[in-house]
């Protein structure tokens, strides 16, 4: 059965139209259902005013027992809460049809939103899209980004290096034809992996410059924690 009667989804698309397509209102007051589900509810009932042809939406609820909507819902849950990974896992439902079984099943677990990202996480997934080791939609995955938010990331913290193929846009669509030439693909793997020893041989000179001048603050008096930027003139000499 569907979950909703039709005359609760007739009484909550007449008041989304009271209330000028104000989802929140609407669930503010009937304590139901998801801003989505009323969405899809209003543009039924446009259709039945425009074609005069009852809606069949509650129907498809029918169409999958209760086991599988548990299913669904519970492997959302425990892999990542990304509708597009159960979907394609279990081979169903549509993303509308996930997200009002787990605001049934699982209410205020459903994804909404995600903060931003950490700098760290940022650039371990640009290091690992450079060297090679996966491409920017296996890592936009993983972060739960789009894949065009990875490549900015790389063009930011990397540059646009000309010649160098670390820096390369990779191409926008992810179905172009690959390399197939051994000794072109190997090129790129030996460049892709010399940039990376450069960074990280970069990152790691710049935290023993750090140290080091941490360390020198320390050596002409100053505070543990100094900044060795503010060392006066007469410090600096002692230092040299």
């Amino acid at each position: 059965m569907a979950r909703y009667s039709k005359e609760q989804r007739r009484r909550a698309v007449e008041l989304y139209v009271r209330y000028e397509c104000c989802a929140a209102d609407v669930i503010r007051e009937l304590g139901y259902p998801s801003r989505e589900a009323l969405r899809m509810w209003h543009h039924d009932w446009l259709e039945e005013q425009r074609t005069g042809v009852p809606s069949s939406r509650g129907e498809r609820y029918a169409r999958y027992t209760a086991e599988q909507k548990r299913a669904a819902v519970d492997h959302y849950l425990t892999h990542g809460r990304r509708a597009s990974r159960t979907i394609r896992r279990l081979g169903y439902p549509s993303k509308t049809l996930l997200a009002a079984w787990i605001d049934e099943l699982a209410p205020g677990e459903r994804r909404l939103c995600h903060g931003p990202i950490p700098e760290e996480l940022k650039r371990e997934a640009v290091l690992r899209v450079a060297s090679g080791e996966m491409r920017s939609r296996q890592a936009a995955e993983e972060l739960g980004v789009d894949s065009s938010v990875v490549r900015n990331w790389k063009r930011q913290l990397l540059g646009e290096t000309k010649g160098a193929a670390v820096a390369k846009d990779e191409p926008e669509r992810e179905d172009a034809a690959p390399q197939t030439d051994p000794d072109a693909l190997r090129g790129e793997i030996a460049a892709l992996n010399a940039d990376l020893k450069r960074l990280r041989a970069e990152y790691r000179a710049m935290e023993i410059r750090l140290a080091i001048m941490k360390g020198s603050a320390e050596l002409v008096g100053k505070e543990p924690g100094a900044d060795p930027d503010n060392l006066t003139s007469r410090e600096k000499t002692i230092l040299i």
